[in-house]
């Protein structure tokens, strides 16, 4: 589920947790984030820095992120 930058902090104050940031460099590590953090139920931040375009371009990856 998708959710606002601020839905995320207020879930994550209400529930006095923090809230993982994840650097996806290819669509299988998207993917493994992804699955991860549903069997868990946790919220998570999708990441994708520009100097990996070069392994998966943000075109690419931006829609499954």
């Amino acid at each position: 589920m998708l959710v606002t930058g601020k839905q995320l902090l207020q879930h994550a104050m209400k529930t006095r947790t923090a809230v993982g940031a994840f650097n996806a460099t290819t669509m299988e590590a998207a993917r493994a984030i992804i699955q991860a953090a549903e069997e868990l139920k946790t919220p998570v931040i999708l990441q994708h820095a520009h100097i990996h375009d070069d392994l998966m371009p943000m075109e690419e990856i931006g829609p499954l992120l």
